[in-house]
């Protein structure tokens, strides 16, 4: 005998003694439960969040833009001693990230060593050279004038 004859068989059901399905009263939407108000509570406190971070980022950056200012009025070629004020605003900018203790008192190869560690982004093997060139033999290449302001610039905005 088949074990599966029964699934075979056509139940024989009369659809006229068959009632109409019995279907539930819709549902209303509504913004009344529990749910809804804990997602708006969370979307508000996330956006207060993301705002106040916003802010506290806003005014931490200021100095860099500051410094990106003073160094973008500054005019190359101008004067000889161009080269000593790009310097000094990357030295202030340095003091103010990584304290006066840390960065005072360095020059010459230490202070390209420590601009060279703190860069996310330039990385160049002439570096040592090319600082000398233009911060202690103040020499008034315009060209070396117009590399050092770019690389400045880019040091402020990307340093770590």
């Amino acid at each position: 005998m088949n074990p599966f004859k029964h699934l075979f068989i056509q139940n024989t059901v009369d659809s006229s003694q068959l009632k109409p399905l019995m279907e539930p009263d819709p549902i209303a939407f509504t913004f009344d439960t529990i749910g809804w108000s804990i997602l708006l509570w969370i979307a508000i406190l996330s956006s207060v969040t993301l705002l106040v971070r916003f802010f506290i980022s806003y005014k931490k950056n200021k100095y860099r833009r500051d410094a990106l200012k003073i160094l973008s009025e500054l005019k190359v070629g101008s004067s000889p001693i161009i080269n000593q004020q790009i310097a000094a605003q990357l030295k202030l900018v340095a003091i103010h990230s990584y304290g006066r203790e840390r960065v005072a008192h360095l020059s010459g190869k230490d202070w390209t060593a420590f601009l060279q560690t703190k860069s996310n982004t330039i990385q160049t093997k002439e570096f040592d050279s090319f600082l000398t060139a233009c911060l202690y033999q103040n020499k008034t290449d315009l060209s070396k004038s117009k590399e050092f302001l770019t690389y400045s610039k880019k040091w402020i905005q990307s340093h770590a």
